[in-house]
């Protein structure tokens, strides 16, 4: 062979040898769901998103026909959707309700995913049987943002593991506004901007506490599809001291309206999340919420007026509708709570003020962006520990399981 060509086929393979071939492996995270910025099951993918942070790889399987952007999704949320990469996560989440009677959102997880989670929650007394089914026969584990919920779901049937993991809220945007004032407005403002959750009662109570004081207003946020029975209400105890806005608004208007008002009341039946009176707290503002469900968490830290909700009323009949059987109960209140709990805030402003500076700091522990709540939402989908015990809890530093079965799931997971 020529010299020269010895040297050039020498050459050639020295260049290949150095060439690195990609190797494309499976991202951390498959989240399974669908975006919304407003509210509900839509925002969970956002803040979990932002609490994991850059140092899990995720991609996303929508379970719309058509993923829906938004005006106010994170750069991180619209990164997750369009990334190309259509790997099976090693961890898969549905975020999704689990099945309703036109879809079943579980079918839409990965089959290769190694670890199959459900973060989910229901704020009745009863889940859909077919719920208990489906997370018992195709999910590894079942993530819930409440004690409240995880008793329910225990209660109910379920019998994976279940971990309990306050859900991330984006809170910076409340924190960069100023702290509420101090000394009320003239005329004192109480607000209910989710006034689609049981308003009538609240209307009732206002009517009973204040009559048409001219001094005192309610605000009432509602829909234009509730905003039928909340106009009768109002007809019916002739008031003229009530408002009714728009329900939903951007972000930065949102908490202008938090801002100008000076107390937040909500009577809800109940609440998977809670997410409005903690947004409220983060700004210093006074609020007066039911305690039931996951509500009573918020309500057990002291920072709020909690209104006695053990009354049980029938679910809405909307969960009926979707789930095509009964979720049980919810929880109302007394009227005369109500009324005691209004004049009480009315009365004694800068006690709640107080009470509402101290509950800001306190809810900072729901912060996306706090190290200790990211450090765990990054032990359930990459733990550096797992540890096979008598319990179901993620720590900061590592996860605990009962379930010999989940157990090797994770080792197996950490091999990779």
């Amino acid at each position: 062979m020529p010299k020269r060509l010895l040297i050039n086929k020498i050459i050639f393979f020295a260049m290949v040898s150095c060439i690195i071939i990609p190797v494309f492996s499976s991202p951390d995270l498959t989240i399974v769901g669908f975006f919304e910025a407003e509210g509900g099951i839509g925002k969970v993918p956002i803040t979990i998103l932002e609490a994991l942070g850059d140092e899990i790889s995720t991609n996303f399987v929508s379970t719309l026909p058509q993923p829906n952007i938004g005006n106010e999704l994170t750069p991180r949320a619209i990164a997750c959707m369009n990334n190309i990469d259509h790997e099976d996560g090693k961890v898969a989440m549905l975020t999704e309700l689990i099945w309703n009677k036109w879809t079943k959102p579980a079918d839409k997880m990965p089959k290769n995913s190694i670890v199959k989670l459900a973060y989910s929650m229901l704020e009745t007394t009863q889940i859909p049987s077919k719920w208990v089914t489906i997370l018992n026969e195709e999910f590894d584990a079942v993530v819930v943002p409440d004690i409240y919920v995880s008793k329910l779901y225990q209660h109910c049937g379920v019998t994976i593991p279940i971990f309990v993991i306050p859900l991330p809220m984006i809170l910076e945007p409340y924190y960069a506004r100023v702290l509420h004032e101090e000394t009320p407005s003239t005329p004192f403002v109480f607000a209910d901007t989710s006034a689609n959750k049981n308003p009538i009662p609240l209307i009732k109570a206002f009517a009973k506490a204040f009559k048409n004081d001219p001094n005192v207003l309610l605000l009432l946020r509602a829909s234009s599809l509730n905003r039928a029975p909340i106009k009768k209400a109002i007809k019916k105890y002739k008031l003229t001291t009530v408002i009714i806005e728009d329900g939903k608004l951007p972000l930065s208007k949102f908490i202008d309206c938090l801002l100008a008002c000076d107390c937040f009341i909500n009577l809800s039946h109940g609440e998977g999340f809670s997410y409005i009176p903690r947004e409220c707290l983060a700004l210093g503002l006074p609020v007066i919420i039911t305690n039931n469900t996951a509500s009573g968490t918020i309500c057990e830290s002291t920072f709020v007026r909690a209104i006695p909700s053990t009354i049980k009323v029938p679910a809405s009949p909307h969960y009926a509708n979707l789930f095509v059987e009964s979720c049980g109960e919810q929880f109302d209140c007394h009227v005369e709570d109500v009324v005691s709990a209004l004049k009480d805030v009315y009365k004694h402003y800068p006690v709640h003020i107080e009470k509402a500076k101290k509950g800001r700091e306190w809810v900072r522990q729901y912060d996306c962006k706090n190290p200790k709540l990211q450090a765990r939402y990054r032990t359930l989908i990459k733990p550096k520990k797992i540890i096979l015990g008598t319990e179901n809890l993620v720590t900061e530093e590592a996860l605990i399981t009962d379930s010999y079965e989940l157990y090797q799931k994770y080792l197996e997971v950490l091999k990779l």
